[in-house]
């Protein structure tokens, strides 16, 4: 990936509370079960895809890999699971994305310089991606801004129909 279109950046917050720094790209060992390299018009097309697949109606996958892939996979929630949160995803799993106890499909991630999130709502049928070049943990708060948004969307809609 050209590095002159994205860079990594990293927070020593202990040491340099008040500093970013640019990190080195590198190749994870993991490649490619991890790291992901999209945009944002194609990461949309991808999320638009797997809300679709989770309504029978996908084109990349047959209706039975979707429900493996979007469909808990336990017969009950991860022992000690109580977190009822809309974005908690230790509840129950897929095959590689997260099922939260109101039923939301999510999938969230990290390494140095980087962080992402993707679900979508099957009720409100409303999906987001967020993402940043600095793993921080005030993107915690970020994601949790962007859902309430999402929720309050969902509601007025609700409203409208």
């Amino acid at each position: 990936m050209d590095s002159s279109i994205s860079k990594l950046y990293v927070h020593y917050e202990e040491e340099f509370p008040d500093k970013v720094f640019e990190f080195p790209r590198f190749i994870d060992a993991g490649y490619p079960c991890g790291d992901l390299k999209s945009n944002s018009d194609d990461l949309g097309k991808y999320l638009a895809e797997m809300m679709k697949g989770f309504e029978g109606k996908g084109k990349l996958l047959n209706a039975t890999s979707y429900q493996t892939l979007l469909h808990p996979q336990l017969s009950q929630a991860v022992a000690g699971s109580d977190d009822q949160s809309l974005l908690n995803d230790e509840y129950n799993v897929g095959v590689f994305w997260a099922i939260s106890a109101p039923g939301i499909r999510l999938h969230k991630g990290g390494s140095i310089g980087v962080f992402s999130i993707l679900y979508f709502n099957p009720k409100s049928n409303i999906g987001v991606s967020a993402y940043c070049n600095l793993a921080h943990p005030d993107f915690g708060e970020i994601v949790n801004a962007i859902s309430d948004c999402e929720q309050k969307i969902s509601k007025s809609l609700s409203l409208t129909n």
